[in-house]
């Protein structure tokens, strides 16, 4: 069974994508990948596409699409993922686990940061609610406790704000996606 990992292109941006890189053939000098990118604005369509990489000296990486396009690339590591440099732009690759991608497409990807409602990221029962209405919160501190499968879930506010209202209790059930509370 073939390896998929997966890339935030531009987090954070109204061009964020989401890649899927799949590892199809693995040949001496060369691999083949197939990457399917998803944009994460609403409405549009994902696009699949078969690559050749070949890894060059200096860290830069020559790939060739199956559309017959040549490109190189410049890699480079960075805290949280890489940093992708293509004819003179760069370009922030956040790197996700299958968790961490499953629980931003969840709750709305990341371009959903902006918006005013933290929703459930799974189904479960709140444990606690760990903010008050008119409190101002930070981006990543802990808002909520729900838990989900005999295991406690830490819910963190996905960006920085007033808790305008909470619309959960301790002992409420929530499905995945309800809205838990509202930002200001």
């Amino acid at each position: 069974m073939s390896q998929v990992k997966t890339f935030t292109l531009e987090p954070g941006t109204p061009r964020a994508r989401t890649a899927a890189v799949e590892l199809l053939a693995d040949g001496e000098g060369s691999r083949r990948y197939r990457v399917t990118l998803t944009p994460e604005a609403e409405g549009a369509a994902p696009r699949t596409f078969e690559v050749d990489a070949a890894a060059l000296p200096g860290g830069l990486l020559h790939l060739l699409t199956d559309a017959g396009r040549s490109v190189t690339v410049g890699l480079d590591r960075r805290e949280g993922g890489w940093t992708a440099t293509l004819r003179n732009h760069a370009f922030d690759l956040d790197v996700l686990d299958e968790r961490a991608m499953r629980r931003r497409s969840l709750t709305g990807g990341k371009g959903a940061q902006n918006a005013p409602e933290l929703r459930a990221p799974m189904a479960g029962k709140v444990i606690q609610v760990r903010a008050a209405v008119g409190q101002e919160v930070q981006e990543g501190q802990s808002l909520l406790i729900i838990e989900a499968m005999k295991m406690e879930n830490d819910i963190k506010a996905h960006r920085a704000g007033v808790v305008e209202a909470i619309l959960v209790a301790p002992g409420d059930t929530v499905a995945t996606k309800d809205v838990l509370l509202t930002l200001a």
